[in-house]
């Protein structure tokens, strides 16, 4: 891991999504505003906070931040936009999960075609295939699985010929 701090994830109930590299400022930006400005699932407008990242629930601030899309009261996705995990792998990511959360990854991959990011399976709720999917895909797949309206294996699928998911409204 990148640095000599420890890293943590948030512990949170929200679908994430963590950028791990940070080569390339201009495509990130546009990778971001595609995750959190896409087509959404609800109506309403969305707001953006900024929040503190704790070890624990009600645990000592990390010092980490990460940003969190609100749906009226109903938050959806947290984007966590820190240099310590710059370089830090999937594997590296997946030991810092909780069974519970769902992680997207904007890696060096993520930089190229159509910035595809990767899904994130928790190899504690069973060893499941990883996936990648565009960034408009993810907020529509994050909720598709949270509400348990898909089984993982239904998102995979999905798959186009590229092995991409384009869940899109």
């Amino acid at each position: 891991m990148n640095g000599s701090s420890a890293l943590y994830l948030p512990v949170t109930d929200l679908a994430m999504v963590v950028r791990t590299d940070f080569s390339d400022d201009d495509t990130w930006r546009e990778v971001a505003r595609a995750v959190l400005d896409g087509d959404s699932l609800f109506p309403n407008p969305t707001e953006q906070t900024t929040v503190p990242i704790r070890r624990s629930t009600g645990g000592t601030d990390t010092g980490q931040r990460a940003v969190v899309r609100q749906q009226v009261d109903m938050p959806l996705l947290m984007v966590l936009d820190d240099p310590r995990f710059d370089g830090v792998s999937a594997h590296q990511v997946r030991e810092l999960m909780r069974p519970v959360d769902m992680v997207f990854v904007a890696d060096a991959a993520t930089n190229s075609g159509e910035h595809a990011l990767l899904a994130l399976h928790h190899p504690a709720r069973d060893e499941r295939e990883d996936f990648r999917l565009t960034p408009a895909s993810v907020e529509n797949v994050a909720v598709v699985l949270q509400v348990g309206k898909l089984l993982w294996d239904e998102v995979l699928g999905d798959r186009g010929d590229d092995g991409v998911v384009r869940r899109e409204l």
